[in-house]
């Protein structure tokens, strides 16, 4: 057994323990505090330290103006239900059901019968979005009006409520759309009637407005897929009205850049031909733009022969200012892979052209740039030998200037690998 050593005793008596030096520590400091603040004073004290109660089932000390039964013993027995760790204590939250996880992997099984009035209420109230996505599966699979009379009963009882909601939208516009019958269709209808703005009031106002909104920009690129029976409504002829001069700012817009090629792809030659006319005309502008390069390199790739003519030449006219640009030289890029050997051989005169200052070819000065050089090291490949003694002519007269830096030297080490290849051949 181990001797506990005995306390150290001083002329006043034993030096007190470690816990004990702690206590009275705290005693002195809460008198001091009292005895300092007047409004301190009704608080108690630190108790003294006889007055800790012990971790045992023995009798119990009593404190000051304290009852002993107010303070049962930590093993003292309690009645079913009153402990802080029975279960019965705390009730169990049960989820609600409109929230509760659903499987709706097996819901989609043909043979199933899910709640789709819940479906909906859960979209509604707390924005369900697989909720959604699985009414419109459940909408594309049924091959029968039986089959959908269900889902479209439960989405027509909150239509509004699932029309303005960022994912029920997306269900009630499936529910316009095959192999819905038209008297569904006409259902889902009657609900918009009185609250929905007809194609007529939206064209009131500032048209650009709704053509640069990312929401109402949804529903132009509806109108403009739309087959419209003969004879087709005027819409275009207004559209066409209010943004004459403003297709080009239509199309450098983040929003409206979608219209534009939208209309590109889906309108009338006679509908769209006054926003090609205005894009073509502020092309150098476009291609240089975040937004408006992407409308440029449509065109270049989808329209008419007539229309990528006239932007393949307005395009080359204008390569002194795009090849030093990211978007720009995309652009020509775009222009060279669609137009084909005319459009190569276009750009490859056009470099061997003298450049604005006259002193030294316009390839010269772009094969110092970095955007430059990467338009003379893409279509260099292109070229056929004549083509390319005319450019090798344009920039042998100035090697040393090249060499002088990164991407010149690169541009001539290309041209002797070249002149190499002809050599051989």
């Amino acid at each position: 057994m181990t001797n506990i050593p005995p306390r150290m005793t001083t002329m006043g008596g034993p030096v007190p323990h470690s816990h004990e030096r702690v206590m009275s520590w705290m005693q002195r400091q809460s008198l001091a505090s009292a005895q300092s603040s007047p409004a301190l004073a009704s608080f108690n004290p630190v108790p003294p330290r006889q007055d800790w109660l012990p971790l045992a089932a023995t009798p119990q000390i009593p404190i000051a103006g304290t009852k002993v039964q107010s303070l049962p013993a930590w093993n003292a027995p309690r009645p079913i239900g009153t402990g802080m760790w029975n279960s019965q204590s705390q009730p169990i939250a049960r989820p609600n059901a409109a929230f509760a996880p659903v499987n709706f992997l097996r819901l989609l099984q043909p043979t199933s019968q899910p709640p789709y009035a819940l479906f909906v209420t859960r979209i509604v109230k707390n924005s369900d979005q697989q909720a959604s996505i699985f009414l419109q599966q459940k909408l594309k699979a049924a091959n029968s009006e039986d089959a959908r009379k269900s889902i479209v009963d439960a989405i027509v009882e909150q239509g509004i409520d699932m029309m303005m909601n960022r994912f029920g939208n997306w269900a009630v516009q499936r529910c316009l759309e095959a192999p819905c019958t038209p008297s569904e269709r006409k259902r889902v209808a009657e609900v918009m009637r009185g609250r929905m703005m007809v194609v007529s009031e939206m064209l009131q106002g500032d048209l650009a407005t709704t053509l640069m909104n990312k929401h109402a920009s949804h529903v132009w690129t509806k109108i403009m897929e739309l087959s419209w029976s003969h004879p087709a409504p005027p819409i275009f002829d207004y559209v066409n009205k209010a943004m004459q001069g403003r297709w080009a700012d239509l199309a450098r817009h983040e929003t409206g850049s979608l219209i534009v090629q939208h209309a590109f792809e889906n309108l009338d030659e006679a509908d769209k031909a006054d926003c090609v006319r205005e894009v073509l005309d502020s092309i150098d502008v476009l291609a240089t733009d975040q937004w408006g390069s992407w409308v440029v390199q449509h065109l270049l790739e989808n329209g008419t022969e007539s229309d990528r003519t006239q932007a393949v030449s307005a395009l080359v006219q204008h390569i002194p200012v795009l090849a030093v640009d990211p978007q720009g030289v995309k652009v020509i890029e775009k222009a060279i892979k669609s137009g084909g050997p005319s459009v190569v051989e276009s750009v490859a005169k056009r470099l061997s052209e003298p450049a604005k200052s006259g002193r030294r070819p316009m390839i010269v000065d772009l094969a110092l740039g970095t955007m430059g050089s990467q338009l003379i090291s893409m279509i260099l490949p292109m070229l056929n030998k004549n083509l390319w003694s005319v450019l090798h002519d344009s920039v042998k007269g100035h090697i040393v200037t090249l060499k002088g830096s990164k991407s010149g030297s690169r541009i001539v080490w290309l041209f002797e690998r070249a002149k190499a290849q002809h050599n051989t051949n």
